[in-house]
């Protein structure tokens, strides 16, 4: 009888994990990513690929969950996440900052980032406070150099914010912004790309400020369970080869 109890409790707890990790008919987990070259890009054939693609897709198979990828913004992600609406798990890119800790749950590190000024070839020789007086700086809405632009240069210059890391890019190259604040991967990404000619990075790259650090795989909080099984399997890929083998398909060096 006692035999019998126990495989009705263990039975209990099996379904109750399998209904929070999106198995047992439940929805699948809803997975945002943004759009960025390299990162999350449509491809030629209409079908969505780059690295954080790659990565939440063979996270997901580790962890032996449905998830499905959903394009947003990433002015959108942070609120949605936060709220826990629309979103489980976030693979945009997004440091892990003080604040953001309090308000998100995040994984270990799956890449580590920096900032890095881009502009025009020849137009600045360093992004000062006294070189960008009056002039059009631009970054993406919602990410963290979108703060410190507003942070360090409001009053100074003209702070423009764009939805997404290459329609930044894009306002600088066609002159619509005289210079732009980026992660340095999607900067040095757009550079060597045909609408890259003609631009450049200013400066060193920037990692105070927020501007640099470790980038995560955020979640709502309470996702606790969620986000221990994201670590075990992001380590299982670090350690088995996947995690370089798709680094190399879309990076010429290693991002971690």
């Amino acid at each position: 009888m006692r035999q019998g109890l126990g495989r009705v409790c263990l039975g209990a707890l099996a379904g109750l994990i399998a209904l929070w990790f999106g198995q047992a008919g439940a929805e699948p987990l809803r997975v945002a990513v943004t759009p960025w070259t390299g990162f999350a890009m449509i491809d030629v054939n209409g079908q969505l690929t780059g690295f954080n693609v790659d990565i939440m897709r063979e996270l997901c198979k580790r962890i032996a969950v449905e998830c499905e990828l959903v394009m947003m913004l990433p002015g959108e992600v942070i609120e949605k996440v936060i709220a826990g609406k629309d979103v489980d798990i976030a693979a945009a890119g997004l440091l892990r900052t003080p604040d953001r800790e309090r308000r998100m749950l995040f994984t270990d590190r799956y890449w580590r980032s920096s900032s890095s000024f881009v502009a025009r070839s020849g137009t600045f020789s360093a992004p000062t406070l006294t070189a960008l007086s009056g002039r059009r700086v631009a970054a993406t809405r919602g990410s963290r150099q979108a703060d410190y632009v507003r942070e360090h240069f409001s009053g100074v210059a003209t702070v423009m914010e764009f939805p997404g890391f290459d329609d930044t890019l894009a306002a600088v190259a066609a002159g619509d912004a005289d210079v732009g604040l980026l992660p340095t991967i999607a900067a040095l990404n757009y550079l060597v790309s045909d609408a890259g000619h003609g631009m450049e990075t200013i400066g060193d790259p920037l990692t105070e400020h927020g501007l640099g650090g470790d980038v995560a795989i955020a979640l709502p909080l309470g996702r606790e369970p969620l986000r221990d099984r994201l670590n075990q399997a992001l380590r299982s890929i670090l350690l088995d080869g996947r995690y370089d083998a798709i680094n190399s398909r879309y990076f010429p060096f290693r991002i971690y």
